[in-house]
């Protein structure tokens, strides 16, 4: 009708609004959802780049490993610096040579 000027005030979509407990429920669960999802990403990214290739040890399998007296002095200091410096031992003739 032309004139007739009729404002609702009432939403026509019933039952679309949730209720706060629902809201909430939908809340925590979604951010522990991405906690679970973030933590499984990382921990895969971890693995995949652990490196799994196996380093040589040269005291592996040998007397010294087994019985670490009868280690001479120089190979003992030599072993304890290369542990100290996160590196791998090197070898008797490497020893001599930086100890002139």
């Amino acid at each position: 009708f032309p004139g007739a000027v009729k404002y609702r005030s009432i939403c026509p979509y019933m039952h679309t609004v949730t209720s706060p407990a629902g809201g909430a429920t939908v809340f925590v669960v979604s951010a522990m959802g991405c906690l679970v999802v973030i933590s499984l990403l990382f921990s895969n990214v971890w693995r995949i780049d652990h490196d799994w290739v196996k380093q040589a040890d040269p005291f592996e399998n040998t007397l010294h490993r087994r019985d670490p007296a009868t280690l001479n002095p120089t190979a003992a200091g030599e072993y304890a610096r290369s542990w100290l410096e996160h590196r791998w031992v090197d070898d008797d003739q490497a020893v001599m040579r930086t100890k002139k």
